[in-house]
């Protein structure tokens, strides 16, 4: 009879330990992938239009949707802003956009956030619960690329604000409009 040694059973265990944990992170990534949805805006036509009630469980007031691969011939931070296929939301006329539900909460956890036009133009989102502030965060944005914006609290309203920055050298749109991309929501 053949002795096994103690450096033999101990890498077994160790891998039937590894081959757990993989299997565990595999289901649990697999859970929260299925109920906390990433809002990519992709499933919506990329024409400008507004972005409908109850799209994805929420209400949008003034966001719209636009394919930012297209849009200006690309000469735009609609482009950059782009962090999953060709849409984006955007705040329509660079006015304050929000989300919200009409009864019961969300959890806004991140966005990817673009500024349209101007550089260093500042974003104010703040979060409310039954009419009180939750948070309030100012992001300063790129026209460049996206910024990661983290908000994380649980919430009825969620309000963006947009204001100031610079026009961006070589585009030649205009205002303080945003895109937003990748909005991870746990509901």
């Amino acid at each position: 009879m053949k002795k096994i040694s103690w450096k033999s059973a101990l890498v077994g265990k160790l891998a039937v330990a590894a081959g757990t944990a993989c299997l565990l992170l595999f289901t649990l990534s697999a859970t929260v992938a299925h109920a906390q949805p990433i809002i990519t805006f992709d499933t919506l036509s990329g024409g400008e239009v507004p972005i409908p009630d109850g799209y994805a469980n929420l209400q949008w007031d003034n966001f719209y949707t636009v394919n930012g691969e297209t849009i200006y011939n690309g000469d735009s931070g609609y482009r950059a802003g782009v962090v999953s296929k060709n849409n984006v939301a955007f705040n329509a006329y660079g006015e304050p956009a929000d989300v919200y539900v009409d009864s019961g909460t969300f959890t806004p956890i991140w966005a990817y956030l673009t500024a349209a036009w101007n550089d260093n133009l500042k974003v104010q989102v703040t979060g409310y619960l039954r009419g009180r502030m939750v948070f309030s965060h100012t992001y300063t944005l790129s026209a460049t690329k996206p910024t990661l914006c983290i908000f994380g609290a649980t919430v009825d309203e969620l309000d963006f604000d947009s204001y100031g920055g610079t026009l961006h050298a070589g585009y030649d749109g205009g205002g303080e409009h945003f895109a937003m991309d990748n909005f991870f929501v746990v509901p």
